[in-house]
């Protein structure tokens, strides 16, 4: 009901047991929220995207809801021994430099600038504003998509074996790692395989994350990749060239959205869908090289991006761009395919 008021402090009396769901997503709201005794659970998304800057919880608090102070200004967070549950991304984006965990609280653990459940399968929140370099141990089978958002100072990412796959788009979304320049994986992660610090799935055909500060102007995509995953290129600002390998099939949505310096992009003819992967630099220079009659080149017509052909490579019995040559062993010289033979010199023959 307050939602279009100009709230700027919200004041909560004693007798108040729940924090409702979106209850108060106000951007006019800041400074400090202090929950009283009596409230046990605070709703999804209940403060989310309001400026504050600081949350005080009560001893009697048992839940903190989904994404309940995303995107809010809270650098430090003290969580009590009584909250034994904490939604999925509770607090994402808010760019966290310190966690202070209760010692008395049973249900998580605080580890090397990272919170994790009791049991250490799953990771909430890091102190991305502190922490350089995180190791996530074997023991981790989950971690929230947006834990690393907003990371500023982290450098380096090592995932352990037990991360499966379900963390895969929370690694598109690492916007804020302004210094990140490695993800490496164990060897013994089956969803999961690492290539110069590029993060891959385990089989190789899909690029899921480049580094935000990975610091090489060109990058030649491995040979074998055959998908970009969306956004896997975003914010890196040392990229100036991309070159695609044949083979490759699928471009994600905005791959290079953020990449302000990219200048080109090679593509090969085995491209079929890229429906979206550059629409975040229309209105740019980039450049396109590619094949005629390729989906590269209708790609770079239909949002008037520069457009160079790349010659075919002919094989060795070329006599044309589309003729070849055969020698039978008693001398008979075949001429097979379409359209027009080289003109060559006399010399050359």
């Amino acid at each position: 009901p307050w939602e279009s008021s100009d709230v700027r402090t919200v004041i909560f009396n004693q007798g108040i047991t729940h924090i409702g769901k979106d209850s108060f997503i106000i951007e006019t709201l800041s400074g400090t929220v202090t929950i009283p005794e009596g409230v046990e659970s605070i709703g999804n998304t209940a403060f989310m995207g309001s400026n504050i800057s600081e949350v005080q919880f009560p001893s009697s608090l048992k839940k903190i809801g989904g994404l309940a102070f995303n995107g809010t200004n809270i650098s430090s967070v003290y969580i009590p021994a009584s909250v034994s549950e904490i939604g999925a991304d509770a607090f994402s984006s808010s760019g966290l430099s310190k966690i202070m965990l209760d010692g008395g609280n049973t249900s998580f653990v605080l580890s090397s600038g990272c919170l994790y459940t009791k049991d250490m399968t799953r990771l909430l929140a890091v102190e991305g504003l502190s922490t350089r370099n995180i190791i996530v141990p074997d023991s981790v089978r989950s971690i929230d998509g947006l834990a690393f958002l907003n990371a500023a100072a982290l450098e380096t990412i090592e995932l352990g074996k037990g991360v499966s796959d379900d963390f895969s788009e929370g690694l598109g979304v690492l916007y804020g790692c302004s210094r990140l320049t490695s993800i490496t994986v164990s060897q013994d992660n089956e969803s999961f395989s690492s290539k110069d610090g590029v993060l891959f799935s385990k089989d190789g055909h899909e690029l899921i994350a480049y580094p935000v500060n990975k610091p090489e102007n060109v990058y030649y995509i491995p040979t074998g990749t055959t998908e970009l995953r969306a956004h896997c290129f975003a914010w890196n600002q040392n990229l100036t060239e991309l070159i695609l390998p044949d083979g490759m099939i699928t471009l994600g949505h905005t791959i290079t959205a953020g990449c302000s310096n990219l200048k080109a992009v090679t593509i090969p003819k085995t491209v079929t869908d890229m429906e979206y992967a550059f629409n975040s630099h229309i209105g740019a220079s980039l450049l396109i090289r590619g094949y005629v009659g390729s989906t590269a080149e209708a790609y770079a017509k239909e949002h008037n991006f520069q457009f160079i052909e790349l010659e075919e490579e002919l094989p060795e019995n070329a006599c044309g761009k589309k003729l070849t040559w055969t020698l039978s062993e008693d001398g008979v010289l075949t001429i097979s395919g379409t359209g027009p033979m080289f003109d060559y010199d006399y010399t050359e023959l």
